[in-house]
């Protein structure tokens, strides 16, 4: 499930671009995402001392680690099959592949280029992105 985590945010940070062009729009949406990530996850949170509480399983860590993990797959699993096979539609390329490139090459080559740019021209922003990687680990 926390793969399954990583990769939906890595879509998501991949593809909020490509929705608008208008910069302001975009950091609207972004700011709006990372709050509503932050709520889902404190709601979880009171979900989860609720469900141990109620049932009394409150000192057992690996019971409630399990209970964890099958609540969170339960509750995520819906909404991912319903953006990625209901929402996503076919659409054109929105950039040729340059040649001898693979969808597989070229992912990792924006990636790698898209972290260059943002150590070197938006310090702030790195941060932040660290910032959300550790907050995040910690979670787990």
């Amino acid at each position: 499930a926390a793969l399954a985590g990583w990769m939906h945010t890595l879509a998501v940070y991949a593809y909020l671009p490509e929705l608008t062009d208008d910069p302001d729009l975009l950091v609207s949406w972004t700011a709006n995402f990372q709050m509503i990530q932050y709520a889902s996850l404190l709601l979880f949170l009171m979900y989860m001392l609720g469900i141990l509480y109620a049932t009394g399983y409150n000192d057992d860590d690996i019971l409630s680690a399990r209970i964890s993990m099958i609540s969170s797959t339960a509750i995520a699993m819906p909404s991912y099959l319903w953006t990625w096979m209901g929402l996503m539609k076919a659409r054109d390329a929105f950039h040729p592949l340059p040649e001898g490139s693979s969808l597989w090459t070229i992912g990792f080559q924006r990636v790698y280029n898209t972290s260059k740019k943002i150590c070197g021209r938006y310090r702030a922003l790195m941060w932040f992105l660290i910032n959300v990687m550790i907050v995040e680990a910690g979670q787990a």
